[in-house]
């Protein structure tokens, strides 16, 4: 089972123009809110379709993306181990453009200062954007669980499970997909979708 995310195209030359590793950017800012009723406990917030985002985690801010500011978008970075010095610039140019913690659509914030703590991670984007789960065409015995294109935590749990449970069961040609808490049939890798017709969702994501 190759469950390997950005990495798999690194393991599995077929899935190059359907798996790209690209590069996020995080940072963790803290803040005091200065109205007792606000914010809720969690909230998230898509600023820029694909490209920025945060969420509210009691005492601060969780802001990601950014990586419309790294070069060539981010594709084909498969590299974490160090700072993007650019994203970091960008997210602290983005929050001070926002204001957090004077006034504007943030008056609820007051920051104590800039990021505390930043980070990178590759995401597998899927060149349709959807997971790759199953046995793969033509390769026996081989299964994938990949390409979730930066929202895995909401799917990849499932779609273990029913891998797993494929092979627990030595049912190694297929999986029925017949429960109602399984993966939808389009996140099978089939013939058709490895061929694919040359899209690259990666590429424009956030466009």
């Amino acid at each position: 089972v190759y469950a390997t995310n950005a990495w798999t195209p690194a393991l599995l030359p077929e899935f190059q123009r359907c798996i790209s590793p690209v590069i996020n950017h995080v940072v963790s800012v803290p803040v005091i809110w200065s109205n007792q009723s606000y914010p809720p406990t969690r909230a998230a917030y898509g600023l820029y379709p694909g490209y920025k985002y945060w969420v509210t985690r009691d005492d601060r801010v969780i802001l990601g993306g950014f990586r419309d500011d790294a070069a060539h978008k981010g594709i084909g970075i498969s590299r974490d181990d160090e700072i993007d010095p650019e994203m970091s610039r960008a997210c602290e140019r983005f929050l001070h453009s926002r204001k957090i913690g004077n006034k504007g659509r943030n008056e609820n914030l007051k920051s104590e200062g800039l990021m505390d703590h930043q980070w990178t991670g590759v995401l597998g984007w899927s060149c349709d954007n959807l997971p790759w789960v199953g046995p793969i065409p033509g390769a026996p015995n081989q299964w994938i669980c990949a390409g979730f294109s930066g929202h895995g935590l909401p799917v990849a749990f499932l779609c273990g499970k029913a891998i797993a449970s494929a092979l627990a069961n030595k049912n190694l040609s297929k999986i029925e997909w017949l429960d109602a808490g399984s993966p939808p049939k389009a996140f099978l890798p089939t013939p058709e979708r490895l061929e694919g017709d040359g899209m690259s969702s990666w590429n424009g994501a956030g466009d």
